[in-house]
């Protein structure tokens, strides 16, 4: 876990993981009558209720990814905890995470379906066998895996009534929110500048602006920004974000 990410943004993870593990049932795996069999216990009208499936079963399957992504949660608090003082962890219980205002929440992240650039590809990168358009991309998608962000390359969305393909539409669980990035690799040569130019005016008219929703990482046909700078810029717009993300409960 990278230590540049502020303490607002290590309080947003540990809140978000509780309040996760406060509102899921309890699931666990057991044997009732020399069979393997999914446990379930959860609060319903102010009473417990359990219920047991065999692990064929649809419900099961449900249940059984609630135990995985609870499994995941007592991990992540262990650790987000660990970058907190004692003080900041008390603090915790009286804050909570403001509702999503941005329109690109998780909804929106679910309905976009990766690779819709359907543009020739002149190269061969890929990464976790995706492809990609250049070495750099790869780049950022591996900044991004490192960070433990969840993302998508290259959907389509609608701009201002128009389709555009934003290079990487990452997804911040924690708040619901996606960020938009942009690697801009060739700013030295005139035509793609002016590409570039005329998307980022699209975001920009359409209230998609940097620091809020969107990052825009420039190189040029020499230089390729390094996975530290790239990472730092990153985690940087990510605290910006969790800095206006927490209030106090009433």
């Amino acid at each position: 876990m990278d230590d540049r990410f502020c303490k607002e943004w290590n309080m947003i993870q540990c809140l978000y993981w509780q309040n996760f593990m406060a509102s899921s049932p309890r699931v666990s795996i057991g044997i009732h009558k020399d069979h393997q069999v999914v446990r379930v216990s959860y609060k319903e009208n102010g009473k417990y209720k359990k219920e047991e499936y065999l692990p064929s079963s649809p419900k099961a399957g449900e249940f059984l990814k609630i135990m995985a992504k609870q499994e995941k949660a007592i991990t992540n608090i262990r650790s987000y905890s660990k970058k907190l003082t004692p003080e900041q962890r008390r603090a915790v219980t009286n804050l909570k995470i403001k509702p999503c205002a941005s329109r690109f929440d998780g909804r929106f992240f679910d309905s976009l379906k990766e690779c819709s650039n359907r543009r020739e590809y002149l190269n061969d990168y890929r990464h976790n066998n995706i492809r990609m358009r250049s070495r750099a991309e790869t780049i950022v998608a591996d900044c991004l895996d490192k960070l433990g962000l969840t993302y998508k390359y290259e959907p389509a969305i609608v701009v201002g009534g128009e389709i555009v393909h934003p290079d990487f539409v990452v997804y911040i669980e924690a708040l619901d929110q996606c960020v938009i990035i942009e690697f801009m690799g060739m700013i030295d040569d005139y035509d793609y500048a002016y590409t570039a130019l005329k998307k980022t005016g699209r975001y920009l008219n359409n209230r998609i602006y940097p620091n809020e929703e969107l990052i825009l990482i420039y190189g040029t046909g020499d230089y390729v920004p390094s996975s530290e700078s790239i990472t730092t810029q990153i985690i940087s717009m990510l605290n910006s974000i969790a800095m206006k993300s927490l209030v106090k409960v009433a």
